[in-house]
């Protein structure tokens, strides 16, 4: 017999095993990203390569948080962005221009971060937002000198909308 038809005979003799454990993965993985998403970072940004980001889980301080990019700069809108939260509606941010030409950003007293007067590739960066952060925005910070994140204008606030949700470092 040949393999094709030794495949056909064991297809047709298990069929209902064959067809119910195609629906149960099918299941699973509609379940799976209803809830999940696996996702890779590629950039220098954070401490990982693989998150796991469980959607509409609210992140609070500290945490890696899934976001969509409102756009701007080389990144298209709605990229999936992951940082850490590090400012919360109410918190002040400040900022101070250092004589290197970067700016020292603060939040309540507390570094979080330079922003560069260009990106590596030479494009002007402008700076973000300062102020007491507006109710329903965060402030998000990658640990990489070069991060896209909120020191720059191009991200600013992150609002409540384009939050997907907290992310877990899996590797």
């Amino acid at each position: 017999m040949t393999l094709f038809l030794k495949l056909v005979h064991l297809l047709n003799r298990h069929y209902k095993v064959f067809v119910w454990s195609l629906a149960l993965a099918a299941l699973s993985i509609a379940l799976f990203t209803r809830f999940f998403i696996l996702t890779v970072n590629i950039s220098e940004s954070l401490p990982g390569k693989v998150f796991l980001v469980m959607k509409d889980v609210k992140p609070a301080r500290g945490d890696f948080v899934a976001f969509y990019y409102s756009g701007g700069g080389v990144y298209p809108a709605r990229s999936l962005f992951l940082k850490r939260l590090v400012g919360l509606p109410g918190d002040k941010v400040s900022s101070a221009s250092a004589p290197n030409g970067t700016v020292e950003y603060f939040i309540d007293g507390h570094p979080v971060g330079q922003a560069k007067p260009t990106s590596k590739k030479g494009l002007v960066l402008q700076p973000g937002p300062t102020g007491v952060i507006p109710a329903g925005s965060y402030y998000v910070a990658g640990s990489h000198a070069d991060s896209l994140d909120s020191r720059y204008k191009l991200v600013g606030w992150v609002q409540d909308a384009q939050i997907i949700g907290k992310s877990i470092r899996i590797w």
